[in-house]
C-alpha cells in the first residue's frame, strides 16, 4: 500500500509522503495562525474604534495596521497549500480577514469612497460565505456560531444590495435558531427568543 484510504468527504487519497507534509504543514499552521487571527481582530477593533470617534487620522491609521493584518493572514493561509481549505484553521483565518475587511469596507463608505467600499465588503463577503459553507459541509449541524456566521454574512449582502442573498442568511440563521435555542437554558431563553424576533424583523424589512 503506497497511499491511505480516501477522504469521506473529499474524496481524496493521499500518498504516505503527502499525508507527511500535510501533516507538517498543520502543524506549522497551528503554530502561526493565532497570532495572524488575533491582529486581525486587534486592527478591527481599533477601525471600529476610529469610525465610533470620527477620528479620521486614527482611522487612517488604524486601516495601515488593517492592511498588514490582512497580508499576514493572507501569508499564513497561503504558505500551508497541503492544508484543505476546510480545515478548522483556514477557516478561522477566513473569518477573522472577513471581519475586518467588513469594518474597513464601512470606514471607506464613511469616507464616501463608495466603490472601494463595496469591494472590500464584496471580498469579505466571499470569505465568510466560502468558510460557512465549508465548515457547514465538514459538520452539517446547527451551531451557535453557524448562527452569528449566518448574520454576518446578511449583513455583508444586505450592504452590497443583495437582497436576495442576504434573506437566505437570515432565513438559514432562523431554521438553526429553531433548531437549536429549544435547548438552551432558562435563563438565557428570552434573549434567544429577543434575537430570533429580531432577525424575523430584519428579514421583513427587506
Amino acid at each position: 500500500m503506497t497511499s491511505l484510504a480516501p477522504c469521506r468527504c473529499c474524496g481524496k487519497s493521499l500518498t504516505f509522503e503527502e499525508a507527511k507534509v500535510a501533516f507538517g504543514e498543520e502543524q506549522e499552521l497551528i503554530e502561526t495562525v493565532s497570532g495572524a487571527i488575533r491582529e486581525a481582530q486587534i486592527a478591527a477593533g481599533s477601525v471600529s474604534m476610529a469610525l465610533e470617534q470620527r477620528d479620521g487620522k486614527a482611522f487612517g491609521e488604524a486601516s495601515e495596521a488593517a492592511i498588514k493584518a490582512l497580508a499576514r493572514c493572507g501569508t499564513v493561509a497561503g504558505s500551508h497549500r497541503a492544508v484543505h481549505p476546510s480545515h478548522h484553521l483556514v477557516m478561522g483565518l477566513a473569518k477573522a480577514a472577513s471581519a475586518l475587511r467588513a469594518v474597513l469596507g464601512d470606514g471607506l463608505a464613511a469616507g464616501q469612497r463608495l466603490d472601494k467600499a463595496r469591494e472590500m465588503w464584496g471580498i469579505a463577503a466571499r470569505e465568510l460565505q466560502e468558510a460557512t459553507e465549508s465548515q457547514f459541509e465538514a459538520l452539517p449541524v446547527p451551531t451557535d456560531g453557524r448562527i452569528g456566521d449566518l448574520i454576518g454574512l446578511g449583513g455583508l449582502y444586505r450592504r452590497l444590495n443583495k437582497t436576495a442573498e442576504c434573506k437566505k442568511c437570515l432565513s438559514d440563521a432562523v431554521d438553526a435558531m429553531k433548531a437549536t435555542y429549544w435547548s438552551v437554558e432558562p435563563s438565557r431563553r428570552a434573549q434567544s427568543e429577543d434575537m430570533q424576533l429580531g432577525v424575523a424583523a430584519a428579514m421583513a424589512e427587506l
